[in-house]
C-alpha cells in the first residue's frame, strides 16, 4: 500500500467510513513449510500393507495422515468439521485410529479398512486445548482438556466415552500437562500451571486424590510423570524424583521410561519417518538395512505470526508453532527461511531493527535473541541468545526503542499469574532490567516512545497469563519516566476498557490508540488528558493492531480490521477504510515499509498490497534451522556448512565429513579420521527417557552431532551455569556430567546437525525408539 496512494485517497474523502479503489493485492508465497513427519504408530491393513500414522496440525487444517509403507501413498482424514484445535492420536486394538480433536474436543474413531470416521461424542465442554494423553492396560485412553482440567476417557474396544470429572479444586488450575497410567490402571495426572499438583485417579472406585506434599506444590509450573519399565508411574517436581502411589509419593525413587518396541514396526521393518525430501525411511529389523520410499506427502505449511522491521531492503518476520524466522527482499521478492534464530521459540512476537542488528522477542519464557544479518555466522556472537526466560513471565509483547536509546517491552506473566513487567534491554551489552508489577495485577501490552519528554506511554490489560483470573475490572495506561525509572502517571483514556491495544504517536504530538476493539482515542501527553474518542466501525482488529509508525505526510495511523485496511487521520480524527480484501480476514502480523507498501501474513501466505506497476519475482529459498545462544550452540543442515567453516580451522573438514559420510555402510563405534584432531563415533541406539539424559560437557573437543534418523531431543544449558556436577571431570574421556535441569529441550530433526562447544552442556539421545547418529569430535586446540 503506497503512502502517496493512501494520502491521495483520503484527501478526496470526508469523515464517513467508505471504501476507495484498491491497490493490487498479491500473494508472495509461503516463507516456511515443514516436510518432515514422524510416526505416531503403525497399523496393518486387511489388504496386506501397513500405514504409518502421523499427526497433522497445520494452518490449512487438522488431519490424520496415513502413509503406506510400500507405495508412499498418503491418506488425509480431515477433522476440520469438528472445529480447529489440538489433535492427539492413539491406536485402537483392532488396527483402528482414535483421535481427540475439535472445539470442543471430540473423541473420534477412524477405520482404515472401511475409511469410516465415527464421532464418538464430546465428553466435556468447554475443551479447547490439551497436552498429554495416556492409555491404560485395560484399554481406556485418557485426556485432560483445558480449561476444565477434567479427566476424560474412551474405551478403545467399545467406543464408550466417560467424563471422570474435574481434578483440581483451585479454580486457578486449568491445565493437565502429563498423564501416565500404571499397570494396575491407576491414572496419575500432573496439574498446573499456576502451581504444581499431582492427582491420582482410581477408575474402580472413582476416587481422586492430590498426592504431592504441600512443600512441592507452591512453585509455578507442573510436575512430570512417566511410566517406568516396571509398569509403575514415576515423577519429578522441583528437582525431587518419586514413585507415585494412589495416596502419596515415595521420594528419591526413579526409573527409566517404558519403551514400546512394536509401536513403529511394520512387518519386518521399523518405520523411522518422512524426511525433508518427502521420503519415508524404513530399517530392516534383522539386518538394519535401510530403504526409502518416496511419498506424496506435501508437508505442513506454517502460519505467519508476526511481521517485524525492515533492514537493508529486507523485511523480517516469524511463524507460529514453531517460531521460525524468515525474510523477504522487498526489491526482488525473494523469500528466505532463516531457521530457528530464536531457539525453542513457539512464536516470534516481534523483531526490531537496531543499528547493531535485529533483536527478537519470542514465546515461551520471554526469549530474547540478537541476529545481525549483515555479518557472517560467528560463534557466540551472531546469532546470539540473550536469555531463554525472564522469571515469571512468558510473552514479550512488542519492542520499542526508548528515548534513552534502550530497548523496552512489556510482558504477559506466566500461566495462571497476574501482573506483567516492564523490561529494558541495553542493545550494546545485552544486559537487561526488569520492573515487576508497575501496574498491579495487569499485563503490559504495548509501548510508544515520547522522545522529547523522555517518557514511554504504556498500555495494559486486566488479563494475565493463560488461564489467569483477572482481579481488576478496568485496564490502565501509564507514563514511565525512563531517567527516573518510575511510573509518573496512570489513567484510563476510555473508561470501562479492559484491554488497551497498540498506541502510536502522531506528528501532532498526540498518542492515538485502541481501547479494546470498540473505540479509538487521542491522548495528549502534555496535559495527560484524552482529547477525543470514537467508536471503531470494525469488529475484529488484526495483530499487531496498528502500524509502528505514522504513514505519509498526513501521519496516518494504519491498521487492519475485519477484511479491510483502515487509517485514523490525525488531522481530523476520522476513521477511513482504505481497501478491502478477503485475505485480510485471516491476517496476523503486518508492516507498512518505508516506501509505503503493506506486507502482512494471511495463514501461511505472505501478502503485499501496493502499486499495480510493481511486479515481484517470488522464489522459495530453503534456509537454515539455526539456534543461536550465548557461546553459540548451532543447529543447521549440512548444505549450510559454509556458514560455519570459518568459525574453527577444523570445521571445514568436519562438516564435509558430515555431509558426505556413508552411514549405512559404516560400523558402529568410534574411529580416528585425522589422528586426535578429528574423530567420529557411529551411534545406533535407543532413545532415552528425559530423566535418564544427563547434561555433559567437554573441554578438549567440540561435538558435531548429526542425526541420521529417529526422534531425538537434546537438553542444553551453558556449562558455566551448571552447579550440580556428578563426580569430577574425567580427563581420559574428556567429559563431566551434571544433574542440573537443562534450560530447554530442542528437537534435532533427521538431516540436521548440532554443534556443541565446551561452553555448551548438552544432554543427547532423549526420545522414543531407535536413534541413528554420527558424532564428529573436533579438537579445540587444532
Amino acid at each position: 500500500m503506497n503512502v502517496c496512494w493512501i494520502a491521495t485517497a483520503l484527501l478526496a474523502m470526508g469523515a464517513c467510513v467508505q471504501a476507495v479503489g484498491e491497490p493490487e493485492f498479491v500473494s508472495l508465497g509461503e516463507p516456511v513449510r515443514i516436510r518432515e513427519m514422524g510416526p505416531q504408530f503403525v497399523t496393518s491393513h486387511p489388504d496386506g500393507y501397513h500405514q504409518m500414522w502421523g499427526n497433522y496440525q497445520g494452518v490449512d487444517g487438522i488431519a490424520l495422515i496415513g502413509i503406506r509403507t510400500d507405495t508412499g501413498e498418503t491418506t488425509r482424514v480431515s477433522l476440520d468439521q469438528f472445529g480447529r484445535a489440538k489433535l492427539q492420536m492413539a491406536k485402537g486394538p483392532d488396527e483402528t485410529v482414535f483421535a481427540y480433536a475439535g472445539n470442543p474436543g471430540h473423541f473420534l474413531k477412524y477405520d482404515p479398512a472401511t475409511a469410516e470416521l465415527t464421532d464418538l461424542g464430546i465428553p466435556v465442554s468447554p475443551a479447547t486445548y490439551w497436552m498429554s494423553t495416556g492409555t491404560s492396560p485395560d484399554g481406556r485412553w485418557y485426556v485432560g482438556p483445558y480449561p476444565t482440567a477434567s479427566l476424560a476417557s474412551v474405551d478403545l474396544s467399545t467406543g464408550e466415552i466417560t467424563n471422570h470429572g474435574r481434578l483440581p479444586e483451585d479454580e486457578k488450575q486449568k491445565y493437565i500437562t502429563t498423564i501416565a497410567i500404571s499397570d494396575d490402571n491407576i491414572a496419575y495426572a500432573s496439574v498446573g500451571l499456576h502451581h504444581q499438583e499431582l492427582w491420582s485417579y482410581n477408575p474402580a472406585t472413582d476416587e481422586k486424590r492430590q498426592i504431592l506434599p504441600e512443600e512441592l506444590t507452591a512453585a509455578q509450573g507442573a510436575p512430570k510423570v512417566w511410566i517406568g519399565s516396571d509398569g509403575q508411574v514415576y515423577g519429578r517436581a522441583q528437582g525431587v524424583t518419586f514413585l507415585c502411589k494412589p495416596d502419596g509419593i515415595e521420594r528419591d525413587k526413579s526409573m527409566g521410561a517404558r519403551v514400546d518396541p512394536e509401536r513403529h514396526v511394520a512387518g519386518d521393518v521399523r518405520v523411522v519417518g518422512v524426511n525433508g525430501d518427502g521420503r519415508l525411511k524404513l530399517v530392516n529389523a534383522e539386518t538394519e538395512e535401510e530403504s526409502w520410499v518416496q511419498t506424496d506427502y506435501p508437508g505442513r505449511p506454517i502460519q505467519i505470526y508476526s511481521i517485524g522491521d525492515e533492514r537493508d531492503g529486507k523485511l523480517y518476520g516469524g511463524t507460529l508453532f514453531p517460531g521460525i524466522a524468515f525474510s523477504i527482499d522487498t526489491q526482488s521478492g525473494e523469500l528466505a527461511d532463516l531457521g530457528r534464530l530464536a531457539p525453542g521459540a513457539i512464536q516470534i512476537y516481534d523483531i526490531i531493527s537496531h543499528e547493531l542488528g535485529l533483536f527478537l522477542g519470542s514465546y515461551m519464557g520471554c526469549k530474547l535473541d540478537f541476529y545481525d544479518p549483515g555479518q557472517p555466522a560467528e560463534q557466540g556472537v551472531n546469532p546470539k541468545h540473550i536469555t531463554g526466560s525472564i522469571k515469571g513471565h512468558e510473552r514479550p509483547n512488542q519492542w520499542e526503542l526508548g528515548p534513552d536509546g534502550m530497548l523496552y517491552f512489556g510482558t504477559t506473566p506466566a500461566k495462571g499469574r497476574l501482573g506483567g513487567a516492564l523490561v529494558r534491554l541495553n542493545p550494546e551489552t545485552h544486559e537487561y532490567d526488569v520492573w515487576d508489577q508497575i501496574v498491579p495485577n495487569q499485563s503490559l501490552t504495548y509501548l510508544t516512545s515520547l522522545n522529547e519528554e523522555g517518557l514511554l506511554f504504556g498500555c495494559c490489560t486486566v488479563g494475565g497469563g493463560s488461564s489467569a483470573i483477572p482481579t481488576e475490572t478496568e485496564a490502565q495506561c501509564f507514563l514511565w519516566d525512563c531517567a527516573a525509572e518510575e511510573v509518573v502517571w496512570t489513567g484510563q483514556p476510555v473508561p470501562a476498557t479492559r484491554t488497551y491495544l497498540r498506541a502510536v504517536r502522531a506528528p501532532d504530538g498526540l498518542v492515538y490508540g485502541l481501547a479494546g476493539t470498540s473505540h479509538y482515542y487521542a491522548f495528549d501527553p502534555a496535559t495527560r488528558e484524552t482529547v477525543f474518542t470514537a467508536e471503531l466501525p470494525v469488529e475484529r482488529i488484526r495483530f499487531p493492531y496498528l502500524n509502528d509508525e505514522p504513514v505519509g505526510e498526513r501521519g496516518l495511523i494504519v491498521g487492519l480490521g475485519d477484511d479491510v485496511v483502515f487509517a485514523i487521520d490525525p488531522t481530523d480524527q476520522s476513521f477511513q477504510v482504505l481497501a478491502q480484501h478477503a485475505s485480510i480476514a485471516k491476517a496476523h502480523g503486518f508492516k507498512v515499509t518505508a516506501d509505503g507498501v503493506l506486507y502482512y501474513g494471511s495463514g501461511e501466505q505472505l501478502w503485499r498490497a501496493g502499486e499495480e506497476h510493481r511486479r515481484w519475482r517470488v522464489e522459495y529459498v530453503a534456509g537454515s534451522d539455526r539456534h543461536g545462544k550465548d557461546n553459540q550452540m548451532i543447529i543447521d543442515r549440512p548444505q549450510n556448512a559454509c556458514l560455519y567453516a570459518s568459525t574453527h580451522p577444523g570445521f571445514a573438514a568436519a562438516l564435509e565429513l558430515v555431509r558426505d559420510f556413508d552411514f549405512a555402510n559404516a560400523e558402529s563405534g568410534p574411529a580416528e579420521i585425522d589422528g586426535e584432531r578429528l574423530t567420529i563415533n557411529v551411534i545406533r541406539g535407543e532413545g532415552k527417557a528425559i530423566e535418564d539424559c544427563k547434561l555433559e560437557a567437554h573441554k578438549k573437543y567440540i561435538d558435531i552431532q548429526y542425526l541420521v534418523s529417529g526422534d531425538e531431543q537434546f537438553g542444553w544449558m551453558l556449562t558455566e551455569d551448571c552447579t550440580e556436577p556428578i563426580g569430577e571431570f574425567d580427563d581420559a574421556k574428556d567429559v563431566i556430567k551434571y544433574d542440573d535441569a537443562p534450560e530447554g529441550w530442542f528437537p534435532l530433526l533427521p538431516g540436521t546437525f548440532a554443534i556443541f562447544f565446551p561452553e555448551d552442556a548438552h544432554a543427547p539421545m532423549m526420545g522414543e525408539g531407535p536413534i541413528e547418529k554420527l558424532v564428529v569430535k573436533v579438537l579445540v586446540e587444532w
